[in-house]
């Protein structure tokens, strides 16, 4: 059996010691059992010394992808996921809010037969900002996109090797956990405390959650601007509708003329005009986007390094 962790790297030089020593105790307990772990470190650009650190601090047969700018947890993921070898895959955040050992409750259920074990963080110590930022996902995901998971934004998961083929024949592996929750025949639950950062700092601001947020979106909502749409001609015709009765009703003398009314059917009509457009604008360019998507490369790789 082998298997496969992949772990994205962006400025965690402070860390990244104690997190190898951990990653390669728990390679090491691996192999003691009879299975073979494969390590793939990805750089996400980062600008300290995580790259020397790694080269010098891997476990054994480790693989480092170092890409050529920051692209983003996300993409860095991915970079990493399209060198796996695995029959389970594993993937797991390096600023050691998570200890590299809790690997084993994904393993075991793995072992029973899931093809996806998502984590569940049931202790956590993060700032107020991510913890709305991940709520706001949540329920984006159960309301629009009927994914039911608990957390989906948790960064510790187990997959198999059956499952991550089938969902990247689909396109590339972003935003993996959505994807992959729909094409998962059992998926499993694990609840993890996450810790404390005991050097360094989240990587994530206001700014950063947004647009990580509105990439989610845009990734997974493929009907969202034709409800807008939807939404738009509902209420131009609900106000057109309602202009005509208003009009009739004033020719036969049997309501008083109201100026408030009358403003009312106006905005509302305007309104509808305005969702309609932006509703418009916004499918034709995520069709845009998509096929751009498609042609182009989501990451350029700078080098690789193998850890013997």
């Amino acid at each position: 059996m082998q298997c496969s962790i992949v772990v994205p790297v962006y400025n965690e030089a402070r860390v990244l010691p104690i997190f190898l020593k951990r990653l390669a105790e728990l390679s090491k307990n691996w192999e003691a059992q009879g299975i073979t772990t494969q390590v793939v470190l990805v750089d996400d650009g980062s600008t300290d010394e995580s790259v020397e650190i790694m080269k010098k601090s891997a476990p054994p047969r480790s693989k480092i992808v170092v890409l050529e700018r920051n692209y983003g947890q996300a993409i860095a993921l991915n970079a990493g996921l399209d060198r796996t070898k695995g029959d389970y895959i594993f993937t797991l955040d390096a600023d050691m809010e998570f200890d590299p050992f809790i690997l084993n409750k994904f393993l075991s259920k793995l072992k029973e037969g899931y093809d996806l074990v998502s984590g569940v963080r049931v202790i956590r110590n993060t700032s107020i900002l991510r913890r709305f930022a991940s709520y706001n996902i949540n329920f984006f995901s159960h309301h629009l996109l009927h994914i039911y998971l608990r957390d989906l934004t948790c960064p510790v998961n187990g997959y198999s090797s059956f499952l991550l083929k089938k969902v990247k024949k689909q396109g590339p592996l972003l935003f993996l956990k959505v994807k992959a929750v729909k094409w998962a025949t059992k998926v499993a639950e694990v609840e993890i405390q996450q810790l404390s950062r005991s050097k360094g700092y989240s990587r994530y601001n206001f700014l950063k959650l947004f647009a990580l947020f509105l990439e989610f979106i845009v990734h997974h909502s493929r009907h969202i601007f034709q409800r807008i749409m939807l939404l738009g001609t509902g209420l131009l015709l609900f106000s057109l509708l309602t202009g005509v009765v208003y009009f009739f009703l004033r020719i036969l003398a049997a309501i008083s003329p109201s100026r408030i009314f009358q403003a009312l059917v106006i905005l509302i009509f305007f309104t509808g005009w305005q969702t309609l457009i932006v509703g418009f604008i916004g499918e034709y360019l995520l069709r845009l986007h998509r096929l751009l998507e498609e042609n182009l490369p989501s990451y350029k790789i700078k080098q690789i390094l193998e850890v013997k």
